[in-house]
């Protein structure tokens, strides 16, 4: 992006790098191969790398979020607001193919293990359409934990204090992804795939700019409250920055 510069991460912030295509690849051609359930975890990895779905809200994403009634996937499916961090509803476009034949795997394997199934075969394949998409290995919905954060708000000197619900199961998931494809040493996080598809997001508009498209699409898409808050996804870190340079000659 033509004005992009760095900015170092907000207090609390993930400092985990974005992932690259060849490093998505890799980690999803391990987790297909490889634990308890290979099937869930191809998708989830893509899920998060396609949809930008922060962990609590793919932990909360339910069948008909995202398919039809006929078993197909939507054109544009929707999180509602109760189910993301912040209380903003927003598009999930479950278009990509990698991702779809993933998820076809997964809810094969869902029906042979009658997990969260329905007894009309020929509504959402077979599946309960309220159950969520991501199971755990028992065939249940991850469990969610109340957390609290202060948040900034206007005419209001002090912060105030929030909660939210996050999904501890599901990052210590993909860490363990992460750690068996990468070594334990790894950087990667569950937020790893968020800023995959954010950084996606930003080169797609700035090989639009002429058509006069701006970031604002990028905030909506990634259900955040405006680009201040999407910083930490698309500006560089430190280290990428020096990556960068070390390739210039």
């Amino acid at each position: 992006m033509s004005n992009k510069r760095y900015f170092p991460a907000p207090k609390g912030a993930d400092g985990a790098p974005a992932l690259t295509k060849r490093e998505l690849k890799v980690v999803v051609t391990v987790a297909a191969a490889s634990g308890r359930t290979p099937e869930r975890d191809a998708a989830l990895l893509l899920c998060s790398a396609t949809t930008g779905l922060r962990v609590s809200e793919i932990a909360r994403l339910e069948v008909q979020h995202i398919m039809n009634e006929d078993g197909t996937y939507q054109l544009e499916g929707w999180i509602p607001g109760e189910f993301t961090k912040s209380g903003r509803p927003g598009p999930v476009f479950v278009t990509n193919k990698k991702f779809q034949r993933a998820l076809d795997s997964y809810f094969e394997y869902r029906l042979r293990k009658r997990h969260l199934v329905s007894d009309e075969p020929d509504r959402y394949r077979g599946l309960k359409p309220s159950s969520k998409v991501f199971l755990t290995e028992t065939g249940r919905k991850f469990a969610m934990s109340i957390k609290r954060r202060e948040k900034k708000v206007e005419g209001k000197k002090k912060p105030i204090v929030v909660e939210y619900e996050a999904c501890d199961v599901l990052e210590r998931a993909f860490k363990r992804f992460y750690k068996r494809a990468f070594g334990d040493k790894t950087v990667f996080s569950s937020h790893s795939g968020r800023k995959y598809f954010a950084s996606m997001l930003a080169r797609l508009v700035e090989a639009n700019r002429e058509r006069h498209e701006g970031y604002e699409d990028v905030v909506e898409l990634m259900r955040s409250q405006n680009l201040t808050a999407i910083q930490p996804y698309l500006y560089p870190t430190k280290e990428e920055i020096e990556k960068s340079c070390l390739s210039l000659v």
